[in-house]
């Protein structure tokens, strides 16, 4: 699935069929642009704001790319139940903001534990470097 609006760009993997759920795979990458105008530095608003169905439980710093990033890991929403049993659909989701190209970029994976993608596989084009800025 592919949406794109002005100064945003999303585009959503899926792996499984749509009605299975359990086992679906998906991966979402969103590009926004023009974060001159909007972007203030904080990548964990930003996964908050792209990805509010995430409950994350974690961030680490990291670098993606020659940039710097922030990686945050927790579980999709899910009922009490769907947590009770171990059903809660795991989630990882990537952002950095690429100056090079006043973006800042969001790719996130959700599946069960055991098929989870880590969204750093997903190759994002973005010119690299960032990190030798100033």
């Amino acid at each position: 699935r592919v949406a794109a609006k002005p100064m945003e760009l999303v585009v959503e993997f899926r792996r499984g069929a749509l009605e299975d759920r359990a086992r679906r795979v998906v991966a979402v990458v969103q590009r926004l642009g023009m974060a001159g105008a909007w972007y203030r530095g904080d990548l964990e608003r930003t996964l908050r704001q792209r990805e509010p169905g995430l409950r994350f439980a974690a961030f680490e710093k990291i670098e993606h790319e020659g940039w710097p990033a922030l990686l945050g890991s927790g579980t999709e929403g899910s009922t009490p139940f769907e947590r009770l049993r171990g059903r809660a659909r795991r989630a990882r989701a990537l952002a950095w903001h690429c100056r090079s190209e006043n973006a800042v970029y969001v790719v996130c994976c959700r599946a069960r534990s055991e098929s989870l993608c880590a969204p750093a596989e997903l190759r994002v084009a973005c010119e690299p470097g960032g990190a030798r800025e100033g």
